[in-house]
């Protein structure tokens, strides 16, 4: 069976793009797990969490709901 061929330029533009995508998901998951950790100390506000996060207000208000059920 016969391999396609792929433009080495092109496999390397794919291959950043994984990685850039890859490295922004961990960075988003990162500010979740520390606006949780901060939901539960109860240190900061929703509106306080997602100013030094970044996080969307909607985003940690869904994250306190989550942590309140559990």
């Amino acid at each position: 069976m016969l391999k396609p061929w792929i433009d080495p330029k092109v496999k390397r533009k794919a291959l950043m793009e994984g990685r850039r995508e890859g490295k922004l998901q961990g960075k988003i998951e990162g500010k979740i797990e520390v606006a949780e950790q901060l939901l539960r100390r109860g240190i900061m506000t929703p509106p306080e969490i997602s100013e030094i996060t970044g996080l969307p207000l909607e985003q940690v208000s869904r994250l306190q709901e989550e942590n309140s059920q559990q």
